[in-house]
């Protein structure tokens, strides 16, 4: 299969790390300008090995965007409509922070820094993790409390060890987590 690169197609290279972890849990994309937000939010929960079973929010410049009847907080979510955005309409420059919200009950917070801005790879594989650190959390273990104690070590004489690792890592089966949504994309603008 070939891409097709339209003039003017961009990758952004993001690392995502997941807030409040120490050592701290992150991923790195390499992503087409053309993602829309809902795909970025599909892409992290399947390099992240989420489930994708809870709400989700981005913000981005101070406007939030998701589902608008499911918003939490103070302030109001821009729309849904926003997630269909793609990532180039946003201006985002190397530097550049965005921050996506996963389970509102958890309260997972990612923070997504744009590393580069780069040309598209005629011969790359769209969208890509190339790297990460550390296993993810697993699915509602109740929010940083309880991955903490997931990580602490047990003191307590007979207790079994979880079978958590925490310091597992796997960029295989990250990049797994991407091709299960299905997002190749065939031509980048």
């Amino acid at each position: 299969m070939s891409l097709t690169i339209k003039p003017g197609a961009v990758i952004f290279q993001v690392r995502v790390t997941l807030l409040g972890t120490i050592p701290p849990v992150w991923r790195r994309f390499l992503l087409p300008g053309n993602t829309k937000l809902e795909q970025v939010h599909e892409c992290i929960q399947g390099a992240f090995g989420w489930q994708n079973c809870h709400l989700h929010e981005f913000e981005i410049a101070g406007k939030r965007y998701g589902d608008p009847d499911a918003a939490h907080g103070d302030r109001e979510i821009i729309s849904e409509r926003g997630t269909k955005s793609k990532l180039k309409f946003f201006d985002l420059q190397a530097g550049d922070k965005v921050l996506y919200i996963y389970d509102f009950g958890d309260d997972w917070r990612h923070e997504l820094e744009i590393e580069a801005i780069l040309p598209p790879d005629p011969n790359g594989y769209y969208p890509d993790c190339i790297g990460g650190a550390r296993a993810c959390p697993p699915e509602d273990c109740g929010g940083l409390p309880g991955y903490q104690r997931l990580i602490r070590p047990l003191t307590v004489v007979g207790s079994t060890q979880s079978s958590f690792d925490a310091d597992r890592f796997e960029l295989k089966e990250a990049r797994k987590g991407l091709t299960s949504y299905a997002l190749l994309m065939m031509t980048l603008s």
